[in-house]
């Protein structure tokens, strides 16, 4: 039948079981494929404002991409303080 021609024509160069042809065949190659509810609100979003993702990131640089001062790091790591294993406890009887 119409898969197993094609499996004959395709089995020397393409390594893929059959049931890969089938999907491919299946799907015609100019239908448009699924979007989601979000993925179509994403994109009237970005549409409507281009400016976007540009505050994205200078809102990421501005809280998240720093350069970290290791010695501070290193100090601060020092400083502290064991917390014991219980700190509710008023009395210390060690």
């Amino acid at each position: 039948g119409r898969w197993e021609s094609r499996w004959e024509l395709n089995s020397v160069l393409d390594p893929y079981p059959l049931y890969f042809l089938a999907i491919e065949t299946a799907i015609p190659y100019n239908s448009v494929m699924y979007q989601s509810e979000l993925t179509q609100f994403l994109e009237s979003l970005k549409k409507e404002r281009p400016h976007l993702e540009a505050e994205q990131r200078r809102g990421r640089a501005m809280w998240w991409d720093k350069l970290l001062d290791r010695d501070r790091l290193a100090r601060q790591a020092e400083s502290r303080l064991q917390q014991p294993g219980y700190v509710y406890q008023t009395s210390s009887k060690r």
